[in-house]
């Protein structure tokens, strides 16, 4: 069985994505099971991002628990909904957030508005 967490940070490693080079600094996501907590994190760099796995000092420290942090990694949460739910806790900087947020994959089956404007289209070309 894999792991929807594992997979998310390994895809930014093996294929690092870009952002706009505006955001700099480090994020932390502190992810609580039962017994422990593990520590999974990205550093914004000029549009770069790199991964790490250490519970290193972060301009930005997410807390929260693993049944959560795997639905944003999978898309079927969303960071901002978990935020205002208060099933995230968030210290510091708080614009990485947006950073990571364009880097979460959409909910499951969700499609680009562009694509879906395209297919309901009639033939004659009119909405």
């Amino acid at each position: 069985m894999s792991d929807p967490i594992a997979d998310f940070f390994d895809r930014m490693d093996r294929y690092p994505p870009s952002v706009p080079p505006k955001y700099r600094g480090s994020i932390r996501f502190d992810v609580a099971t039962d017994s422990r907590t593990e520590h999974w994190g990205m550093i914004f760099d000029r549009g770069r991002v790199r991964v790490f796995r250490e519970d290193q000092e972060a301009d930005c420290v997410v807390r929260t628990n693993r049944p959560l942090f795997e639905g944003l990694a999978s898309g079927s949460n969303g960071v901002y909904a978990a935020m205002l739910r208060n099933r995230i806790s968030i210290e510091g900087d708080l614009t990485l957030l947006t950073a990571v947020r364009m880097l979460l994959p959409g909910p499951p089956g969700a499609h680009h508005p562009a694509d879906w404007a395209r297919s309901s289209r009639k033939p004659d070309g009119r909405g």
